[in-house]
């Protein structure tokens, strides 16, 4: 089928120069225009969206990641852009790094290897363009998105980043292909703004993405709003890379790929519905992190925008020093931002104490001296705990130099708050993570640590006689990882600061003055009430 496909190409295009676009010739096979235009094959589900874009005004496309979902849509957009007069494609992705980094550099990628088939450059790659059934696509083509690419007869290809609402409008037109990628961190307000540009009858609008959350236009496409949409999905693990066990198609998941996020994930959470099965995940009673609010923290607009001003702290999870089982975990943060993370198997005692001062030495500031000087918080719960806790003390209170040069905190989570936060929470664990959740929900940015997110995810609240807010055990938490959440953990030390925390709005009220304590909890504030994460 494939060969008399391509003879009868050959008989369409063989007179074609790169001067003739748009050519209707492809405007019925956007899959022929790939395999003679720009070269490249197909697998199944890459066929199956293209042709639901080129026969329905309205699809919505979910699966795993490293499927080829922006190398598909990438094809359609130069399918749309060479095949019909003032032919108009509209990208929308919710940042700029995500657009000119990823979906539109496919596109300048095609269009500027344009012109060999793909038994041609089986035969050459850098055979002379084109070859005799190919053509070279033909266009002013910008470095940017929002520059994008221009083509004779008013055609376009160009993006915007899904942040103000009000530029999304008047970019309308008679055929218009319109493409939201990661289309399920996109907030419908801006949505809303866009569609009245696809009214004409021959506009198509395309959604895409992993789907990390259970609300929002996108999760409406494959529920309530299913019978407007044609719906294509897909999970990772049916690539042919991961059937045949052999790389089939570069850049698709790979077996390999696929065990590392096993282990990191586990098959059973959320993250791995997400972005291996391409499920929206099943949100979970007492989840303390959603899919979506862990993406959110880990992407690239929130790693640009988080402040990192004020006190230099380090949170050290500890672990014990054999060569088998957890690491000792280090995150150094300023403020919202992560400025560092180690993690180490094996640490002995002194060890753990070379390795915090190589982190201190690496990320201290002159600035970071007197009331100012770093801050160290490290889990002393358990022989473990308690023994790399009193080879750090020790050596803080060798000279006078030394006490300056940090101050540490020892911190019990298996101690029950002091202070009237025992009223709401169990232990000092709880209340360690309750403050983490703040930290995030205020601009706090979560590195994109497979480990991490798995750990966060895997966080839920479970309710204890009088009400009290208590985490689920660390055991379930490692029975469900098959590990414990040492990331996660040494990111929580990092931010406990809670003298300037505000508790949730479902926390007890403040007691009245007289109630409250006249000495600051050394435990709950450390910092006498002075000092707190918002000011660092």
């Amino acid at each position: 089928m494939a060969r008399d496909l391509a003879d009868l190409a050959i008989e369409l295009v063989g007179e074609l120069d790169g001067s003739m676009w748009p050519s209707e010739r492809w405007a019925a096979d956007p899959v022929a225009f790939a395999f003679y235009i720009l070269g490249v094959v197909l697998w199944e589900f890459q066929i199956e969206l293209l042709e639901a874009i080129r026969d329905n005004r309205h699809v919505a496309c979910k699966g795993g990641r490293k499927i080829g979902k922006d190398f598909a849509v990438a094809i359609a957009a130069l399918w749309w852009f060479a095949s019909f007069q003032k032919a108009r494609v509209f990208i929308l992705a919710p940042s700029y790094e995500q657009l000119d980094g990823i979906l539109y550099l496919e596109i300048r990628t095609l269009i500027e290897g344009s012109g060999l088939c793909v038994d041609c450059r089986k035969r050459d790659p850098l055979a002379p363009r084109p070859c005799a059934h190919s053509a070279i696509l033909t266009g002013d083509v910008g470095l940017q998105a929002r520059t994008g690419i221009r083509g004779s007869g008013f055609r376009r290809i160009w993006g915007k980043s899904a942040s103000v609402s009000g530029t999304l409008r008047g970019f309308s037109g008679a055929k218009v292909l319109n493409i939201n990628d990661e289309a399920s961190d996109i907030a419908d307000d801006i949505r809303d703004a866009m569609v009245g540009n696809l009214a004409a009858a021959d506009c198509h609008d395309v959604l895409i993405s992993n789907p990390t959350r259970n609300d929002g236009f996108f999760y409406r496409a494959f529920h309530e709003e299913r019978e407007i949409y044609k719906l294509v999905e897909r999970s990772s693990e049916q690539n042919p890379n991961i059937i045949e066990g052999r790389e089939v198609f570069p850049g698709l998941a790979s077996r390999e790929w696929i065990r590392e996020r096993e282990i990191a994930w586990g098959r059973e959470s959320a993250i791995w519905a997400s972005d291996v099965e391409g499920k929206f995940p099943t949100a979970q009673q007492g989840q303390l992190f959603s899919l979506d609010v862990v993406k959110a923290a880990s992407s690239a607009e929130r790693k640009n925008t988080a402040t990192a001003d004020g006190r230099l702290q380090i949170g050290i999870d500890v672990a014990g020093d054999g060569e088998k089982g957890d690491q000792t975990v280090f995150f150094a943060r300023r403020d919202f931002t992560v400025l560092e993370v180690r993690a180490r198997r094996g640490l002995t005692r002194d060890a753990t104490l070379l390795e915090l001062l190589n982190i201190l030495e690496a990320n201290r500031t002159p600035e970071d001296v007197g009331d100012d000087n770093p801050i160290v918080v490290i889990d002393r719960d358990g022989h473990v705990g308690a023994g790399r806790y009193d080879t750090i003390n020790a050596y803080r209170h060798r000279d006078e130099r030394t006490e300056l040069e940090f101050r540490l905190i020892g911190f019990q989570g298996s101690a029950p708050p002091k202070s009237r936060m025992g009223q709401r929470y169990r232990m000092n664990r709880d209340l360690l993570f309750a403050g983490l959740v703040e930290w995030v929900k205020s601009g706090g940015y979560v590195p994109e640590i497979l480990k991490l997110q798995a750990e966060l995810l895997s966080l839920k609240w479970r309710e204890v006689e009088g009400g009290k807010s208590q985490l689920i055990a660390k055991r379930d938490i490692k029975s469900k990882l098959g590990r414990s959440p040492d990331h996660a953990d040494a990111l929580a030390l990092s931010t406990w600061t809670p003298a300037g925390w505000t508790p949730p709005a479902t926390a007890i009220e403040t007691p009245p003055a007289q109630q409250r304590p006249t000495e600051p909890d050394r435990q709950l504030d450390p910092y006498g009430g002075i000092d707190t994460w918002r000011r660092r």
